[in-house]
């Protein structure tokens, strides 16, 4: 949710001075036992983009026109974009090349075995 903006505070954080209290307190926005949902829903032909957040619906920032504060599709993926850029996270992040970069049993457990052993732990 920090990615997209969700939960940002009003006015950015000082850099000169702790403010009290502070108006950003992540533990408390979003706690260990949180549930973040990202639903996907389907009006007719158009389909639409949403955030709950503990049974909560979170309005994503600019783009909440749609049906049950939704954001089209469309939209979700310009504004995310925006959002985002084109940072290479593998890059900043100083991740081995050599690692998968996403994550494919979604799509392929029935064409792949998966039976890796666990290891010795």
């Amino acid at each position: 949710h920090s990615a997209l903006g969700l939960l940002e505070p009003a006015e950015d954080l000082p850099t000169s001075y702790i403010p009290f209290p502070n108006p950003y307190v992540h533990s408390s926005i979003v706690p260990q036992g949180a549930r973040i949902y990202t639903e996907k829903l389907q009006c007719g032909n158009d389909a639409y983009v949403r955030y709950i957040i503990n049974d909560a619906v979170v309005p994503i920032p600019k783009c909440a026109t749609g049906p049950g504060f939704s954001c089209k599709l469309d939209d979700f993926e310009n504004f995310v974009k925006e959002r985002i850029g084109d940072v290479d996270f593998v890059k900043q992040c100083g991740v081995n090349s050599t690692y998968p970069s996403e994550l494919t049993f979604y799509w392929d457990y029935k064409n792949v075995t998966y039976n890796a052993p666990l290891g010795d732990f």
